[in-house]
């Protein structure tokens, strides 16, 4: 794995950890709607995690169980968090974005007709 997609990715994750656990008051709204109350900026964050983690991981498998994992952690930990909440819609965005994220790496790479390591192994 390049260092830089390594780099990417650890930044990634502790963006999402951080504001997952800052307090609601602290984070900007970023004046983005809800679909159905799920929220669009999880569907957005996890959604750059899911290409990030599809392009260093070479299996399915693997990326499912790191964004899930990352989903599922992220949203445990609010509930220690003051004026944070686990809420199951968001953990559902979260695994949302990382499959859409997947899908759009894997979508990009057939378009591309370029045979490569991430394409290969995702059949």
């Amino acid at each position: 794995m390049h260092t830089l997609l390594k780099a990417m990715i650890l930044l990634e994750t502790i963006f999402l950890i951080a504001f997952s656990i800052l307090p609601a008051t602290v984070v900007p709204p970023t004046g983005l709607p809800s679909a159905s109350g799920i929220s669009i900026e999880h569907l957005l964050a996890y959604l750059i995690y899911g290409i990030l983690l599809t392009l260093a991981f070479r299996s399915r498998k693997s990326v499912l169980l790191a964004g899930v994992g990352m989903s599922l952690f992220t949203e445990s930990i609010q509930l220690f968090a003051p004026t944070r909440f686990f809420d199951p819609l968001d953990l559902f965005a979260n695994i949302l974005g990382i499959a859409v994220g997947a899908g759009l790496v894997c979508l990009l790479l057939r378009i591309q007709n370029k045979p490569n390591r991430f394409f290969l192994s995702w059949r």
